[in-house]
């Protein structure tokens, strides 16, 4: 071997030797799958048809820096959702009522750094949950690569069939609506739908689908810039702590009051 090869072996051994020195003085791995996932939600039992609001959290809790992402959200499509019933499992397939390809730079997460994501199963709740009993929810969250995937726990919740006012309900929904889409936002934006949608909040806003109505409702008097109607219809959502779509709410009472003038108000909401 001559002296050039020589040199260049020594070199090349120097290199991987630095490398690998650096890499354990970072502490940083690429193993995607050494993070945490895990779902909640805000109660252990809902009725059919009403929407189902899911907490995720991606968190490392080893002691090395992991390189991942926080691609959470169901609308970026990293994340697959699984549900089991009666010993049986299958994939959800419409998890947001907006899905496309999005481009996720990786990031990297310090030990016991974590991130979350508030999201609202809403989408064919009644193919999804067909029948009362007991289901489990699974998220799988896939790296930038699609080469490595998170498994969250087991979620497990019970679905019960509806009476009194959410019987009513449900079906008022299945005879006026497509309750697969219903509180969605996909049917279609008429006159028919709108009124359709303030008939079910004046005459049901009190069972277990209110709160998503009211929402809906009042994000549509806000759009069409009727603020004191907005604002009427989100003031009681914004009293739930565990409103999914807490944040949103609170933006369109801070801008509704503002526009009428009411900065007290706005303020409060603000705060």
């Amino acid at each position: 071997m001559n002296r050039i090869c020589l040199r260049r072996v020594a070199f090349l051994l120097v290199l991987v030797a630095f490398v690998s020195k650096s890499a354990k003085a970072t502490g940083q791995t690429s193993d995607f799958s050494g993070l945490v996932l895990e779902v909640t939600t805000t109660k252990d039992a809902f009725v059919q048809l009403e929407p189902v609001p899911l907490a995720l959290t991606l968190t490392n809790k080893t002691n090395q820096t992991i390189l991942g992402h926080n691609a959470l959200k169901f609308s970026l499509g990293f994340t697959d959702l699984f549900v089991y019933h009666n010993g049986e499992g299958r994939k959800i397939v419409n998890l947001s009522p907006i899905r496309g390809s999005a481009t996720v730079k990786p990031r990297q997460i310090q030990p016991r750094e974590s991130y979350g994501s508030r999201e609202l199963l809403v989408l064919d709740l009644d193919k999804v949950f067909r029948e009362p009993g007991y289901y489990e929810i699974q998220a799988v969250v896939h790296d930038v690569e699609w080469k490595e995937e998170v498994r969250s726990n087991r979620l497990r919740f019970r679905i019960v069939a509806p009476s009194s006012i959410d019987l009513q309900g449900s079906e008022f929904l299945k005879a006026n609506t497509n309750p697969s889409h219903f509180f969605s936002g996909l049917e279609p934006a008429n006159e028919r739908t709108q009124d359709v949608l303030k008939m079910f909040v004046s005459n049901f806003r009190e069972s277990s689908y209110g709160d998503y109505a009211a929402f809906m409702l009042g994000e549509f008097y806000f759009v069409r810039k009727d603020y004191t109607r907005a604002i009427e219809q989100l003031n009681n959502v914004s009293k739930k702590p565990d409103f999914v779509y807490g944040d949103r709410v609170l933006y369109y009472l801070v801008e509704a009051n503002a526009r009428l003038g009411n900065r007290q108000q706005a303020g409060h909401h603000l705060d």
